[in-house]
């Protein structure tokens, strides 16, 4: 099939881009943002 990668570099954020059942596009956080006010 085709595939799509995009890359970014300086940030904590992992998200990875998915297709539905009716083939549009969703995006799944895969890793969780690392702030100050979260425990």
């Amino acid at each position: 099939g085709q595939d799509l990668v995009i890359g970014n570099v300086g940030d904590s954020r992992a998200v990875l881009g998915t297709r539905n059942e009716d083939d549009s596009l969703t995006a799944v956080q895969l890793t969780v943002d690392l702030k100050p006010n979260l425990p």
